[in-house]
């Protein structure tokens, strides 16, 4: 958990099988790692196995939540996390709220969001409010609810202007 850092940095770290919290009905967050109002690099590390919410329903960025944030993710992996055990929230990889968020070469792999048609935004990341930028990245393998409302690679809110240049989204329901 980082709060009110203005300058972080987290290089070749290992964050696995972690779990945010076990409410039931609640929206825990940040299952491998919880960034609120800072600003940082994460670089190389592998966030693996995360649970944002150990109990049966609703969590939100299972492997990374960012909150009121700027994060720069450069390299590395970020797999097989799930929001819940019934997979109900957003941002099974990365969850950001009023941030702004940069990836380049990271991995976002078998992440999963959603079982249900509402809740299920973002597989692999979920933006609201955050502009985002995504470079040289493989978004893939991602599960969201597979229906019109759900997004399986990435979801951005109409307040989220992304870009994104070089990259590989495969696979992602």
């Amino acid at each position: 958990f980082i709060r009110n850092s203005s300058a972080f940095t987290l290089t070749g770290n290992t964050i696995i099988t972690n779990t945010a919290s076990y409410k039931y009905y609640l929206y825990p967050s940040g299952g491998g790692l919880q960034i609120e109002t800072s600003k940082g690099t994460l670089t190389g590390n592998l966030i693996a196995g995360n649970h944002a919410n150990g109990n049966v329903l609703f969590g939100n960025g299972a492997g990374l939540a960012v909150f009121t944030s700027t994060l720069s993710v450069q390299g590395g992996q970020i797999r097989d996390n799930m929001t819940s055990i019934n997979d109900e929230g957003y941002g099974g990889g990365i969850y950001a709220r009023s941030s702004k968020i940069s990836l380049d070469a990271v991995l976002v792999k078998n992440n999963y969001a959603g079982n249900s048609p509402f809740y299920g935004l973002g597989g692999g990341l979920a933006f609201f409010s955050s502009p985002y930028t995504i470079t040289n990245a493989i978004v893939a393998q991602n599960f969201a609810y597979p229906n019109d409302t759900a997004v399986g690679g990435i979801y951005a809110d109409p307040q989220s202007p992304g870009q994104l240049a070089n990259n590989t989204l495969a696979n992602n329901n």
